[in-house]
């Protein structure tokens, strides 16, 4: 075997040395990502579960499905006393970042996390700042102001820089190269 060749190592290798590493903090770690989760999923469905608890202190007993508490944002959200405009803001502004965290969050912020866990940690810096400038801020400038889109403008471009990192990340993870990276 030539004495250049980068020696890597598997998923398996990788995985097992690092949980060994962390065991005596498994019950923390179980603890944050827990609340992590908990924390993430309250801040996407604070509004909904809200129009949730409401409608089930008008109606004791019935059931609501996602799609009654999306239908019924027009009517809940007028308790905010905001201006019609705002309120149809709102409504928009809530299904869509709810849809875009269902289907973009996972590859876009957690996936990352595991490859800088492997120690590929350059590319995710590199791919979240430059999705940030040219995605996040190239395009929410260009749609929310240049193109006059306001806030559903900035949105969309929020919806860009999930989106790139998520193809970014999918093809950093499938390509295998931070297999190569030495964590320890």
């Amino acid at each position: 075997m030539p004495e250049n060749k980068k020696k890597t190592r598997g998923n398996l290798a990788v995985t097992g040395r690092l949980v060994g590493l962390v065991k005596p903090l498994a019950p923390v770690m179980v603890a944050a990502v827990l609340l992590g989760v908990a924390g993430f999923l309250c801040a996407i469905f604070i509004t909904v579960l809200g129009a949730y608890a409401l409608l089930d202190s008008i109606l004791p007993g019935m059931p609501i499905s996602l799609g009654t508490v999306c239908l019924l944002l027009p009517v809940l959200l007028p308790l905010y006393q905001l201006e019609p405009e705002t309120l149809r803001l709102a409504a928009v502004l809530i299904v869509s970042h709810n849809l875009m965290a269902l289907a973009l969050h996972p590859t876009s912020f957690n996936l990352p996390n595991s490859l800088r866990a492997a120690g590929d940690v350059r590319y995710t810096m590199w791919v979240g700042v430059g999705s940030m400038v040219v995605f996040r801020l190239g395009s929410a400038l260009l749609l929310g102001v240049a193109l006059g889109l306001g806030i559903l403008g900035v949105w969309i471009a929020m919806g860009l820089d999930w989106l790139a990192r998520s193809v970014a990340f999918g093809i950093r993870y499938k390509s295998g190269k931070w297999k190569e990276m030495c964590v320890i």
